[in-house]
């Protein structure tokens, strides 16, 4: 009895684990066929290639959503042909190559970010609610040191008083 018990689960996992290989390769297939829609190809083959197939398989055999291991632009087109592009305005971009390409591979924020753009929030909304002050971030991109300030009021005075020592001397 306890035998065939054992041998029942062995079963089941080795049945378990075929499909899972079988979910993985499907999926990284169909992730590879649409990257080319996610809005840059370039962007998403780069995410593709910070998830490797071992990481993708232990998420799904242990019953977990792959999707949060990979970037926005390939959670995308996870479970569609093609992604809405039209949706990534400025704004958006800006968070994706600004803020979202500067953490790193496996910080602590970039996992929540990534958590959060499963449950379908959008880029900038995931950031905020990874505790990203999108403000913060991008007025320090925006922030230019101002040109230095020329002392023009002291050249302008300068060059009054030399006219006015040449009007005296012509006067004279």
């Amino acid at each position: 009895m306890i035998y065939s018990l054992g041998v029942g689960l062995v079963i089941f996992i080795w049945t378990w684990a075929h499909i899972a290989n079988e979910i993985t390769s499907r999926k990284r297939c169909h992730l590879v066929d649409h990257w080319a829609h996610s809005g840059n190809a370039g962007l998403a083959y780069d995410e593709f290639n910070l998830v490797d197939f071992k990481d993708h398989y232990w998420r799904v055999f242990f019953f977990r959503s792959a999707r949060v291991l990979y970037g926005p632009l390939l959670q995308g087109v996870w479970d569609h042909t093609s992604n809405n592009v039209n949706t990534y305005d400025a704004f958006w971009w800006r968070c994706y190559k600004e803020v979202y390409m500067k953490f790193a591979r496996d910080g602590n924020t970039i996992k929540k970010t990534r958590s959060y753009l499963a449950r379908g929030f959008a880029l900038p909304n995931a950031l905020m609610g990874s505790g990203i002050h999108l403000n913060e971030w991008l007025l320090a991109e925006d922030q230019v040191a101002p040109p230095p300030e020329f002392s023009m009021r002291d050249g302008a005075e300068e060059y009054d008083q030399i006219m006015q020592t040449q009007e005296l001397m012509e006067e004279s």
